[in-house]
C-alpha cells in the first residue's frame, strides 16, 4: 500500500467508535448552521420540506466531507513527520534543523546515484 492507502486503511479501522459519532455531529452541525446563515443572507426561505431536503444532503455528502478533511490533516501529519527524517527528505524547506542538509559531499552523492550506494568514512558529529 501506498501512504495514502495505508492512511486510509488506518483510518477507516478506527471511524466507528463512539467518539467519532459526536465529533461528525458537531462537523455537520457546523455545516448546517453556515448554510443557514448563508442562505438567510441571501433572503432564502427555510420551511420544512427545504429542511428535510437540506439535512438529507448534509448527511449524505457532509460525511464524506468530514472523512475527506480527516484523511487529509492524517496525511499532512504524515508529511510532516516523514520530512524531518535525513534519508526521506521531501523537499528542503520543511527541514527545522539545517545542519541535516548537505553533509553528505558531493563525490558520495554521485556515488550514491550511479551505483546506488555509498560509503561514507567519516563521522559527523555537528548534527
Amino acid at each position: 500500500m501506498n501512504n495514502i492507502e495505508k492512511n486510509l486503511f488506518d483510518f477507516y479501522q478506527n471511524f466507528y467508535f463512539s467518539s467519532n459519532i459526536q465529533e461528525i455531529l458537531i462537523y455537520l452541525n457546523k455545516k448546517y448552521e453556515n448554510i443557514v446563515k448563508s442562505g438567510m443572507k441571501d433572503g432564502l426561505i427555510l420551511d420544512a420540506e427545504n429542511e428535510r431536503q437540506l439535512l438529507h444532503r448534509l448527511t449524505i455528502e457532509g460525511i464524506s466531507f468530514y472523512i475527506g478533511e480527516k484523511l487529509k490533516n492524517i496525511l499532512v501529519m504524515y508529511e510532516e513527520s516523514i520530512s524531518e527524517q535525513p534519508m526521506l527528505l521531501a523537499h528542503s524547506s520543511g527541514i527545522n534543523n539545517e545542519k541535516v542538509l548537505n553533509f553528505i559531499d558531493g563525490i558520495n552523492m554521485k556515488n550514491l546515484i550511479e551505483d546506488v550506494y555509498c560509503m561514507i568514512n567519516k563521522i559527523y558529529s555537528h548534527m
